[in-house]
């Protein structure tokens, strides 16, 4: 029974800074995703779920999954990440953000009847502004720009240009509902 009041007090703790709150959360499809995966003729999507745990502080999840053909290759991937943001100006979340986070990614690479897997991580900066239509909940576009530091080299069957990932610039675009 001290067991279950405890684990009680503590939930109440944790989410209490969010309760009094016009935001607390927010769901979202990452965009750029669906439009890379389009310039490539084949699909992608992207979701997440994004948690304020303070005024400046909030967490997020999120996967991705695609399926594209480059240069005679079929590419299938999922990845799964887990990021922390601090907003600049609190109000989390919605305004200036600064995102921190890493991910896993597994890709598939399938050459006529050859084919390879491979898994990779990946460590990300994040800047950009969510902007929320509306107090109480509304719909948000969320423009981004950061740089990403990819470890891990994707292996492909032969015939399939592989290196190691290099590290990148990244473009976000993230639309949903912030509740």
């Amino acid at each position: 029974m001290k067991k279950k009041l405890y684990v009680i007090i503590l939930a109440a703790l944790i989410s209490a800074p969010s309760f009094a709150r016009d935001l607390s959360n927010a769901v979202f499809l990452n965009v750029g995703e669906a439009v890379v995966a389009a310039i490539y003729s084949g699909f992608g999507l992207g979701i997440g779920y994004e948690r304020a745990l303070s005024d400046n502080f909030s967490v997020l999840a999120n996967g991705n999954y695609f399926s594209i053909n480059f240069d005679n290759s079929n590419y299938t991937g999922v990845n799964a990440g887990f990021s922390m943001r601090y907003y600049l100006f609190g109000n989390a979340p919605k305004n200036l953000f600064v995102d921190i986070g890493g991910s896993y990614a597994f890709t598939y690479i399938e050459r006529g009847r050859q084919s390879a897997a491979s898994n990779t991580f990946e460590l990300e900066v994040l800047a950009g502004w969510k902007f929320v239509f509306g107090k109480e909940a509304g719909l948000f576009l969320e423009p981004g720009y950061g740089y990403s530091f990819n470890f891990g080299e994707i292996k492909g069957p032969p015939g399939v240009k592989t290196d190691n990932l290099p590290n990148d610039h990244k473009l976000w675009l993230g639309v949903g509902f912030a509740f």
